[in-house]
Protein backbone atom coordinates (compact mmCIF):
# COMPACT_ATOMS: atom_id res chain seq x y z
CA UNK A 1 0.00 0.00 0.00
CA UNK A 2 1.46 3.12 -0.76
CA UNK A 3 1.50 6.50 1.74
CA UNK A 4 -0.96 8.00 -1.01
CA UNK A 5 -3.56 5.04 -0.50
CA UNK A 6 -2.65 4.50 3.39
CA UNK A 7 -4.28 8.61 3.67
CA UNK A 8 -6.76 8.35 1.53
CA UNK A 9 -9.46 7.95 4.29
CA UNK A 10 -7.79 10.32 6.91
CA UNK A 11 -6.06 9.83 10.17
CA UNK A 12 -6.54 10.09 14.09
CA UNK A 13 -5.22 10.80 16.88
CA UNK A 14 -3.91 7.86 19.21
CA UNK A 15 -6.41 8.44 21.75
CA UNK A 16 -9.49 8.52 18.83
CA UNK A 17 -7.93 5.44 17.44
CA UNK A 18 -8.03 3.72 21.21
CA UNK A 19 -11.84 4.77 21.33
CA UNK A 20 -12.89 3.65 17.83
CA UNK A 21 -11.06 0.29 17.91
CA UNK A 22 -12.05 -0.43 21.30
CA UNK A 23 -8.36 -0.81 22.95
CA UNK A 24 -6.04 0.95 25.02
CA UNK A 25 -3.62 3.81 24.24
CA UNK A 26 -0.69 1.77 25.85
CA UNK A 27 -1.53 -1.07 23.88
CA UNK A 28 -1.29 1.08 20.41
CA UNK A 29 1.44 3.13 21.52
CA UNK A 30 3.37 -0.50 21.97
CA UNK A 31 2.69 -1.46 18.68
CA UNK A 32 4.00 1.53 17.40
CA UNK A 33 7.03 1.49 18.54
CA UNK A 34 7.57 -2.30 17.68
CA UNK A 35 6.74 -1.19 14.38
CA UNK A 36 3.20 -3.43 13.87
CA UNK A 37 0.92 -0.24 13.32
CA UNK A 38 2.00 2.60 10.71
CA UNK A 39 1.94 5.76 12.10
CA UNK A 40 3.00 9.87 11.25
CA UNK A 41 4.46 11.46 13.53
CA UNK A 42 3.56 15.39 13.22
CA UNK A 43 5.88 17.33 15.96
CA UNK A 44 5.73 15.69 18.73
CA UNK A 45 2.14 14.24 17.88
CA UNK A 46 1.37 10.66 16.41
CA UNK A 47 -1.86 10.12 14.48
CA UNK A 48 -2.50 6.68 13.15
CA UNK A 49 -3.60 6.32 9.49
CA UNK A 50 -7.80 4.95 9.04
CA UNK A 51 -6.98 2.57 6.32
CA UNK A 52 -3.62 1.38 8.65
CA UNK A 53 -5.56 0.89 11.78
CA UNK A 54 -8.13 -1.21 9.98
CA UNK A 55 -5.17 -3.14 8.84
CA UNK A 56 -3.61 -4.03 12.07
CA UNK A 57 -7.58 -4.96 13.58
CA UNK A 58 -8.14 -6.98 11.04
CA UNK A 59 -4.67 -9.01 11.23
CA UNK A 60 -5.70 -10.00 14.66
CA UNK A 61 -8.85 -11.29 14.06
CA UNK A 62 -8.96 -15.03 15.41
CA UNK A 63 -12.29 -17.27 15.23
CA UNK A 64 -15.95 -15.95 14.68
CA UNK A 65 -16.62 -14.99 11.93
CA UNK A 66 -13.15 -14.72 10.37
CA UNK A 67 -13.42 -18.58 10.48
CA UNK A 68 -17.00 -18.43 8.36
CA UNK A 69 -19.06 -19.83 11.44
CA UNK A 70 -21.34 -16.99 11.64
CA UNK A 71 -20.53 -16.26 15.41
CA UNK A 72 -19.32 -13.21 17.06
CA UNK A 73 -15.20 -12.56 16.63
CA UNK A 74 -13.53 -13.87 19.05
CA UNK A 75 -9.26 -13.58 20.37
CA UNK A 76 -8.89 -9.67 19.10
CA UNK A 77 -5.76 -8.58 20.10
CA UNK A 78 -3.60 -11.72 21.11
CA UNK A 79 -1.96 -14.73 19.61
CA UNK A 80 -2.47 -18.00 19.38
CA UNK A 81 -1.04 -18.55 22.49
CA UNK A 82 -3.40 -16.23 24.09
CA UNK A 83 -0.98 -13.57 24.92
CA UNK A 84 -1.77 -10.09 24.91
CA UNK A 85 -0.92 -7.66 21.96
Amino acid sequence: MTSDEVLADGAMSVPAAAEFIGVGRTLLYAEMQAGRLQFLKLGRRRVIPRRALLAWAAAGLQGGWAAGDGQAVSGFGSDSQGAAR
